[in-house]
C-alpha cells in the first residue's frame, strides 16, 4: 500500500499548483450566496445549479473548504489528494479479504496510475467521485465484517440471541446513503454487497439469508434517498444528464475503453484483452467470484446509460479500481508458486502502465485545458471584457468567476496589471473577416497567453453548407452540415453586443440537435485534415426561425 500512496502523491502532486476549472466558480458562488444546508433542503436553490442530477455531498465538501480556504485553491487540492489517499487505504483493507498484501499493493499501483484518477485530482468539481468511492468502500468493509461474523457464528453454532442485523450494518447503510448523496453512480452498491465472495481463509459457505438480511438498512437508505431526490428534482429525478435518451451505443464501449486505458491504440487493445483474459481465468479458477463478475459490469454501466457515448475519464473511477483488482488477482492466480516470474511480470506490467499514464492523451488534454481556464480566467479578472464568458465550452465559468471574486471577503483573485485590449475571439481568422475587422481581436494561443490575431496565420476558407431547424414547442435546434464527411465539425458561439466575444470551436457531430435557450448567434465550422477551413454564414440565435438554410 505504501508504494501506491507514494505513487499517488508523486504522479498527482502537481495538482497542488492548479487553479479553478469548469464548474468550480459556479459551485462556490452558489455556496457563498446560499450557504451549504439549503442545497440539500430547498429545491429552488438546488435546481438553480442542476435540474437533473442531485449530489449535495459535493456542495458539503466544497463548502467546508470555502469556509476554511476562501479563494486560495491550494487547500482545496490538498483535500482532493487526501480524499484519494483515503480511497487507497480503504481499498487496501478491503482487498486483503481476498488477496495477499503484495497483490493488493500492485492493484492499487495500477489504479493510482489510471486516467480516471488523474481526472479526479485535477478538477475540484470531481471530488465527490473520490469521496463517494471512499464512503462506498467503508460501507463494503463493514458489510464484509458482518459476513465474516455470520460465518464464524455458523461454524460454532452461536446463540440464537444474536441480533438479526448487527449494529455495524446500520453504519454501513448510513455510509451507503452518504455515497448516494455524493453521486448517483454509487446507488447500485447493494448489488455488489450481495455478491461479495467469502475470503479464502474463512469457514463455510455464505447463505443467502446471511447476505440479504444485513442489507435491510441499505434498502431503507435507498428508499429515503430516492424520496429525497424526487423532492429536490421532481419529474426529472431519473432523466440523467440533459435530454439524452438511455443508450447502449456500441461506440460508447470504445469511448469507455479509451477513457479507462491510456496510451496508443495497441496499448488500449492490449489492456482490454488482458482484462477479458483475467475475467475468464478467475471465472474458471475461483467459482466463488462468479456472482461478483456478473454483477460488477451491471453496477458500473447502469448509472451511465444516459451518457454512455459521452463518457469522460472521471466517470470510470469505479471501473478503474475494479479492473486493477481483476488484473492483479489474475496475475497472482496465474503465477502462483512462481515468485520469480511473478515479480518480473509485475515489474513489466507496472512499467507499461506507468509509461501509458505519462504519455496519456487524457492527461495531456486535461493539463492543456487547465492552463486554458487559468489563462482566460486571470485575463478577465485583470479587466478583459465581460463577454469573454462565452469563450469556453463551459460558458458560465468566467461569469461565475468574476462574481465570486466580487463576493470574496478573505481573499481576491483580481490583479492590477494591464490587459491586452480588444474583443476576444476563439477563432481569430473568422473574426477578422467580419465587418468590424477594424476591432483588435485577441485569442488564446494554446500555450498560456492571450495574443492579438495574426491575419498571416489564417488558412484558406471554403463555404460550409448548414441546414438548421428549430422546434417551436421544445426550442430544440437541429442541424445537418456538409458537404464534407468526417467528424471535424464545430460551432462558434458569438456573444451579443456590446462586449464582443466569440467562443473557441466546440465540437459537434455532422448531424445533431440540442435545446436552445441562449441569445447568442453562432456559426458552424469545419477544419479539414489538409488545413483549410470552412464556415457557414452567421446564424442569429435570437430570431432563429422554424426553418433556416445557409449556404
Amino acid at each position: 500500500m505504501v508504494p501506491a500512496l507514494v505513487l499517488l502523491w508523486t504522479l498527482h502532486g502537481s495538482a497542488l499548483a492548479s487553479w479553478w476549472t469548469r464548474d468550480d466558480p459556479c459551485l462556490l458562488r452558489s455556496i457563498a450566496e446560499h450557504g451549504i444546508v439549503p442545497h440539500g433542503l430547498d429545491p429552488a436553490v438546488w435546481r438553480a445549479l442542476s435540474s437533473n442530477v442531485f449530489m449535495p455531498w459535493q456542495l458539503l465538501s466544497l463548502g467546508f473548504d470555502w469556509h476554511l480556504f476562501g479563494l486560495a485553491p491550494l487547500g482545496y487540492y490538498v483535500h482532493q489528494l487526501l480524499a484519494l489517499t483515503l480511497v487507497v487505504v480503504l481499498a487496501h483493507r478491503l482487498f486483503l479479504r481476498w488477496v495477499s498484501p503484495s497483490t493488493s499493493g500492485f492493484a492499487l499501483w495500477l489504479f493510482v496510475a489510471s486516467a480516471p484518477v488523474f481526472g479526479i485530482t485535477q478538477q475540484l468539481m470531481n471530488r465527490h467521485y473520490a469521496e463517494g468511492l471512499a464512503l462506498s468502500l467503508a460501507s463494503l468493509l463493514l458489510y464484509a465484517n458482518t459476513l465474516r461474523s455470520a460465518q464464524n457464528d455458523a461454524s460454532v453454532k452461536s446463540s440464537p440471541s444474536r441480533p438479526l442485523i448487527p449494529p455495524t450494518n446500520y453504519a454501513s447503510g448510513l455510509l451507503y446513503f452518504a455515497a448516494c448523496a455524493a453521486k448517483e453512480v454509487f446507488v447500485p452498491l447493494p448489488l455488489v454487497l450481495a455478491s461479495l465472495p467469502r475470503g479464502p481463509a474463512e469457514p463455510g459457505r455464505i447463505q443467502w439469508s446471511q447476505r440479504l438480511r444485513p442489507l435491510l438498512p441499505h434498502g431503507l437508505a435507498l428508499l429515503v434517498y430516492l424520496a429525497w431526490r424526487f423532492a429536490m428534482l421532481g419529474g426529472s429525478s431519473f432523466s440523467g444528464y440533459g435530454n439524452r435518451p438511455p443508450s447502449l451505443d456500441p461506440a460508447g464501449f470504445s469511448v469507455a475503453l479509451r477513457r479507462l486505458l491510456t496510451g496508443p491504440d495497441w496499448a488500449v487493445a492490449l489492456g482490454a484483452g488482458l482484462i477479458a483474459l483475467s475475467v475468464v481465468l478467475l471465472w474458471n479458477r475461483r467459482r466463488g467470484v462468479r456472482p461478483l463478475l456478473l454483477v460488477l459490469p451491471v453496477a458500473i454501466v447502469a448509472p451511465w446509460i444516459g451518457i454512455f457515448p459521452h463518457l469522460e475519464a472521471r466517470h470510470l473511477l469505479i471501473a478503474a479500481l475494479a479492473a486493477s483488482l481483476l488484473l492483479a488477482t489474475a496475475l497472482d492466480e496465474l503465477l502462483a508458486g512462481r515468485p520469480v516470474y511473478r515479480r518480473i511480470a509485475i515489474g513489466i506490467v507496472g512499467l507499461v502502465v506507468l509509461g501509458g499514464f505519462l504519455e496519456s492523451p487524457v492527461r495531456s488534454r486535461q493539463q492543456a485545458s487547465a492552463l486554458h481556464y487559468r489563462t482566460e480566467g486571470e485575463w478577465v479578472l485583470r479587466g478583459g471584457p465581460a463577454g469573454l464568458q462565452t469563450t469556453l465550452a463551459d460558458g458560465a465559468f468566467l461569469e461565475c468567476l468574476v462574481d465570486l471574486d466580487g463576493r470574496s471577503t478573505n481573499a481576491t483573485l483580481s490583479e492590477t496589471s494591464d490587459t491586452t485590449g480588444g474583443g476576444y475571439c476563439g477563432d481569430p481568422c473568422w473574426c477578422l473577416s467580419l465587418p468590424t475587422a477594424s476591432e483588435t481581436w485577441v485569442h488564446y494561443d494554446g500555450h498560456g497567453a492571450i495574443v492579438p490575431a495574426d491575419p498571416a496565420s489564417c488558412a484558406p476558407e471554403r463555404v460550409l453548407e448548414a441546414e438548421v431547424t428549430r422546434d417551436p414547442k421544445t426550442s430544440v435546434v437541429s442541424w445537418s452540415l456538409g458537404p464534407w464527411s468526417g467528424d471535424h465539425y464545430s460551432v462558434l458561439l458569438v456573444s451579443p453586443d456590446p462586449s464582443p466575444a466569440v467562443s473557441v470551436p466546440i465540437s459537434v457531430p455532422r448531424q445533431g440537435s440540442t435545446p436552445w435557450v441562449g441569445d447568442h448567434s453562432f456559426v458552424f465550422r469545419y477544419e479539414s485534415p489538409e488545413g483549410w477551413v470552412g464556415y457557414s454564414s452567421l446564424i442569429d440565435g435570437t430570431s432563429l426561425s422554424t426553418e433556416l438554410s445557409t449556404p
